[in-house]
């Protein structure tokens, strides 16, 4: 590690140095446990350690795990590891699959007592044991930094349950050590413990147990609340019917989150560096050009993870023309059907112009907050938009009810406007709102903005919306145009949009929205080449709970240009002629 440049080295005297000095008060003494040096794991690959805490002179025990292909010339990532109350300090070593999953990614995990087993980390208040709680952490961290060589950018802190809210203390505590931090069934992270805005840059993977009878996962999905309205990079992992602890300690799949998530969030050498671009009035500027074409499925497949594994990426990317998601699904578009001897001409004809010469849905997955999702919603948990609430399907089945009264051919009204290129896909398109990616090409947008207005132009079907930026009044629940009623401010550095009164024919997914509907919308710069887009959709009569998702818009090198399909009627009158003939050669037998 380097000793020169680290940001480690302003750690105060906390990290006090490790030799003995002297005898033990008989109050601490008393607070300390019996057997906490006893250990859980029996594996030849973890050094269980001791060091003298300097102010007390006592023999504090610790945890060391080194991959066997550590290099001490190369930098390597390490885990700093909090066990919950009660527990060994070894005890996360004892998870099923972790020591193999650090060896195979290669950390260095150090895994302190934290004084006592059930010392708190320091997070519990301000007493002579809290402050030892969290000292010992940060001696074992020093000890372990001072002997092998770690990368000062790749430094991670975690812990289950006790050691997950110790992980929000210490986080907030050193801030500037971490480069992403995780808390299993850590409860919920509040100010009258944690300095929420000293750790507000730090990616954050909170995993939870849907059942957790221990710490009920509402605290969870609060912290997660709390960091959207942060701005935090985060991830939220809950496991259905998840207990407290055998849901991960016994479970590799679940342990991997952590490895997949820390693999890919690191604080950079220029972290920081970066300043928000900005307009003449001071707001972050959002002009450009944009694109959210990409390899990631909006909703998750059914049983899937929250998170892509190094390998599928790599295998996606490999061949970008092959669809990650079943085919026939929106993320999709059409299939190839011209071997479907099931089908009548008619039918395998249909959209066979089109291959993969045509699409272009993107060739990467999308990175959001530092991780390759499996999908563009967040929420739910599971990734997928929730059910209909039973007003919601009635609605569904009146409309099929009453499209079943008529031919395909009937009525010019009866027509799909997609079939025009007046909307995309017979739903609202791709500006939405919400902006989701719901073509096989032209998924690019231009932004223009004052300081009153925002004008964002999609180049699929040629739509414009324009959003107001303050306040102003608001449309009568009556009308309801086209895009809706937006308006929009500032949140910090966020542009936020509400948008109420939409045009019941904006569907999407051929749901369409309800007169309560709202959509918010968040845009905002996180870099150069992106800006994070986040939604949630609230419809309490058409979906049973808010849904919503994370979207990266990306850069757009390039030119938008002139969406030109056959807007108009001019096919129609071919179309209706050519039913009424087929049906007058039915009625003639022929």
């Amino acid at each position: 590690m380097n000793r020169t440049s680290s940001p480690i080295r302003a750690i105060p005297a906390i990290l006090a140095l490790l030799v003995f000095a002297g005898g033990t008060p008989a109050e601490v003494l008393a607070q300390r446990e019996a057997r906490d040096d006893e250990y859980a794991v029996n594996d030849v690959r973890v050094q269980h350690r001791s060091y003298v805490m300097e102010e007390t002179g006592e023999t504090i025990p610790y945890a060391l795990f080194v991959p066997s292909g550590y290099d001490p010339s190369t930098p390597s990532p390490l885990m700093v590891s909090l066990h919950g109350a009660g527990r060994q300090f070894d005890w996360l070593m004892n998870y099923a699959g972790f020591l193999d999953l650090a060896d195979q990614h290669g950390y260095v995990v150090v895994t302190p007592l934290g004084y006592t087993r059930r010392g708190g980390y320091g997070y519990r208040g301000d007493s002579e044991q809290d402050r030892r709680a969290e000292q010992d952490v940060m001696n074992v961290f020093e000890l372990v930094t001072k002997e092998l060589n770690i990368d000062e950018n790749r430094i991670y802190l975690w812990g289950h349950s006790m050691g997950g809210a110790g992980t929000y203390y210490i986080a907030s505590r050193h801030p500037e050590i971490w480069a992403g931090l995780a808390a299993v069934a850590g409860g919920r992270m509040t100010a009258d413990y944690v300095d929420e805005q000293a750790i507000r840059h730090i990616p954050f993977l909170v995993i939870q147990g849907s059942d957790d009878q221990t710490v009920p996962a509402a605290g969870s999905r609060a912290s997660v609340a709390r960091m959207r309205e942060l701005g935090m990079q985060h991830l939220y992992v809950e496991i259905p019917g998840g207990d407290h602890s055998l849901f991960i300690s016994r479970n590799p799949d679940v342990v991997e989150h952590l490895f997949s998530f820390f693999d890919i969030v690191s604080k950079g050498e220029d972290a920081g560096s970066w300043e928000v671009p900005r307009t003449s009035d001071g707001h972050p500027d959002l002009q450009g050009n944009w694109t959210n074409m990409s390899l990631t499925p909006f909703e998750r497949e059914e049983g899937r993870g929250p998170v892509f594994m190094r390998e599928e990426v790599e295998g996606m990317e490999r061949q970008p023309g092959v669809c990650p998601a079943k085919p026939g699904t929106i993320e999709c578009g059409r299939v190839d059907n011209r071997a479907d001897e099931s089908l009548t001409n008619e039918r395998r004809l249909s959209g066979a112009e089109y291959n993969e010469v045509y699409w272009d849905r993107g060739s990467r997955v999308a990175i959001v907050n530092g991780q390759h999702r499996t999908s563009f919603i967040t929420h739910p948990t599971n990734g997928r938009v929730p059910p209909l609430t039973p007003e919601g399907e009635r609605r569904i089945r009146e409309y099929r009810d009453f499209r079943a009264q008529f031919g395909s051919y009937d009525h010019p009204e009866l027509r799909p406007l997609g079939e025009r290129c007046v909307i995309n896909g017979g739903t609202s398109g791709p500006l939405g709102p919400p902006m989701v990616p719901k073509t096989s090409y032209n998924g690019n947008y231009t932004i223009v903005q004052t300081a009153d207005h925002i004008m964002i132009m999609a180049e699929m079907i040629h739509d414009a919306r324009i959003i107001r930026i303050g306040n102003g009044p608001r449309l009568s629940p009556d009308m309801r145009p086209w895009f809706g009623d937006s308006w929009a401010h500032w949140e910090g550095d966020a542009l936020v949009v509400e948008t109420t009164n939409l045009d019941p024919r904006q569907s999407l997914q051929g749901i369409p929205p309800s007169q309560h509907m709202k959509v918010t919308e968040r845009f905002t710069r996180v870099d150069e080449e992106t800006i994070l887009y986040e939604f949630t959709i609230e419809d309490p009569t058409t979906y049973s709970e808010p849904w919503g998702g994370d979207i990266p818009l990306k850069r757009f090198h390039d030119l938008l240009y002139e969406y030109a399909c056959h807007e108009g009627n001019y096919s129609f009158s071919s179309v209706l002629s050519g039913a009424r003939y087929q049906e007058r050669m039915k009625a003639e037998g022929r």
